[in-house]
């Protein structure tokens, strides 16, 4: 079973990363600037970093919670 999740991980990562290559060809496209693109797109992984660090924080006090109920 851990090769399953092995593998559902290595999906996410992928579909994760083709997001962003898409976003960042898009940005490129509409921006028609190279520098302002990676500006923007620095702005949007900082944003998505700290979103996916909020997450990890939220599950973490979650399950905190739940152990101490049990």
């Amino acid at each position: 079973m851990p090769n399953f999740a092995n593998k559902m991980k290595k999906i996410k990562i992928s579909r994760h990363f083709l997001l962003l290559l898409v976003v960042s060809l898009g940005l490129l496209y509409l921006t028609r600037s190279f520098w302002m693109s990676l500006g923007i797109m620095m702005l949007l992984l900082l944003i998505d970093a700290l979103l996916a660090q909020y997450e990890r924080k939220q599950r973490h006090k979650e399950n905190e919670r739940q152990n101490d109920e049990s």
